[in-house]
């Protein structure tokens, strides 16, 4: 129901200053800015995107990872989207992630955001290498630890985690002990 009100909210306040910008320019000029600034929008983006592009390639050559140059790139498809977007709020956020100066704000509060993600779903989303093919173990050990109530079963090399209810073999499992008798 929020997302509702806010873009009915949002696409009111666009149509509202688009009648305003009509009613003191004219209809037709207000057609004009319209797809003027998509036109500028999008050649903006693609002189933007070549730079960035050419940025990231020259990263990755460096065996460095280019995050700044794919930050970059979501704010240009962004910014893309807002400018052929008809309206003068979105004209003007477009603009903004467009041009490098302005970028950096949200750039900035994009990694934010990421930041607080994670933090939030790091232990939600945890896993260790030693079980892959499986789903993490969240037993009280802690991701990766032994469950308290898993059974061995058969000649005693073979445990059954009750959470994926799948055979955890001693010789493939580094977290496994084989103890049973020779």
């Amino acid at each position: 129901m929020n997302l509702f009100l806010l873009f009915a909210g949002f696409t009111t306040l666009e149509l509202y200053l688009l009648i305003k910008l009509g009613g003191m320019i004219g209809f037709w000029y207000t057609i004009l800015v319209i797809f003027g600034t998509a036109w500028v929008g999008s050649n903006l983006v693609r002189r933007q995107g070549l730079k960035i592009l050419e940025g990231a390639r020259a990263e990755m050559q460096q065996g460095m990872m280019p995050a700044g140059a794919m930050l970059d790139g979501v704010c240009l498809l962004l910014g893309g989207a807002f400018l052929i977007t008809p309206g003068l709020v979105t004209d003007a956020i477009g603009l903004l992630l467009l041009f490098p100066v302005t970028r950096i704000f949200f750039k900035r509060a994009m990694v934010r955001r990421a930041q607080v993600w994670m933090q939030k779903n790091a232990t939600a989303h945890s896993f260790t290498h030693t079980n892959f093919g499986q789903p993490p173990n969240f037993g009280p050990g802690g991701p990766g630890a032994e469950p308290e109530d898993a059974q061995w079963q058969g000649q005693g090399n073979i445990k059954v985690d009750p959470y994926t209810n799948q055979p955890r073999y001693a010789d493939d499992d580094p977290d496994v002990i084989d103890v049973t008798p020779d």
